[in-house]
């Protein structure tokens, strides 16, 4: 099964950030819809840097996952991400894969921050804030 499903899961898990609520939340993979309702979030995964042992997989793996923080405001998209940020960065234990019957767990060995970058997305209209991050995030497969 895959890391991002328990990514998923553990961005609706985030206090405070209020995205579309816990039963529909606006947290996206890859890309939101057309149209798509400020405030969001979109994730991905960057790249994965598996670790081997001498002859084998080892079940360990690193990805960068970048996580999006749209707003409607500076502040809005700002004080979200600041959350997120709060909630993920030094994260370790077992997080439930979403959408899972019966529930898949996932094992991250740690996600630390290792960037942030604050911009204006100029797109067509509404013109939006956005606050990028990527995070370095340690799993088992």
């Amino acid at each position: 099964m895959t890391m991002e499903r328990a990514f998923f899961t553990l961005l609706k898990s985030v206090p405070g950030i209020d995205i579309g609520g816990l039963t529909s939340p606006r947290i996206y993979a890859q890309r939101a819809p057309d149209n798509a309702q400020a405030p969001f979030v979109i994730f991905q995964r960057i790249n994965t840097f598996p670790y081997r042992s001498i002859n084998n997989p080892s079940g360990l793996a690193r990805a960068e996952i970048q996580v999006d923080v749209y707003g409607a405001t500076y502040y809005d998209a700002k004080e979200r991400a600041e959350k997120i940020q709060n909630a993920l960065d030094g994260f370790r234990g077992e997080m439930a894969q979403d959408g899972m019957s019966p529930p898949v767990y996932t094992k991250f060995g740690g996600i630390i921050l290792q960037n942030a970058l604050e911009t204006l997305d100029e797109t067509d209209e509404p013109v939006l804030h956005r606050v990028t991050m990527t995070f370095s995030v340690t799993y088992h497969y």
